[in-house]
């Protein structure tokens, strides 16, 4: 068990990875987590495939984005500008596969899913939450 406090005006990515891919219940155990926030559980689980992600706080996005990745990362302090940032690469994203025909890629998984973590998307990599590279050269 962790606990810590963190600043109630803040925005929080929460990332709980697995190595191997299978989560933290069911196959290999029974584990699961949760996470609370100003008294409210706000995330929990233990399905999910190499990672999970969540926005905690009182200034983040209306959305928390589920993303498929042993060990429970310390919550990131996100800035109102950053969580900007993010949902406007999320939307530049989505424009992306609009415009290029997306549907009709080789390999489009995830793509503009609105329950999946843009930065899970096949062909897109992140460093702490930002787009940081795309890959899209095998869909045609």
């Amino acid at each position: 068990k962790w606990e810590g406090c963190v600043p109630a005006d803040g925005c929080y990515f929460f990332t709980i990875e697995d190595k191997w891919g299978d989560g933290i219940c069911c196959a290999h155990g029974e584990g699961s987590y949760s996470v609370w926030y100003d008294g409210a559980e706000v995330a929990s689980g233990g399905e999910f495939g190499f990672s999970e992600s969540h926005f905690i706080g009182a200034n983040c996005p209306a959305s928390s984005p589920a993303a498929p990745s042993q060990s429970a990362l310390l919550p990131q302090p996100f800035l109102p500008e950053h969580v900007e940032i993010v949902e406007k690469e999320r939307e530049t994203l989505i424009k992306l596969f609009e415009a290029t025909g997306g549907e009709e890629w080789f390999d489009n998984k995830g793509w503009i899913d609105k329950t999946e973590d843009h930065c899970e998307w096949e062909g897109v990599s992140c460093k702490n939450r930002f787009v940081t590279k795309l890959n899209l050269g095998a869909n045609g």
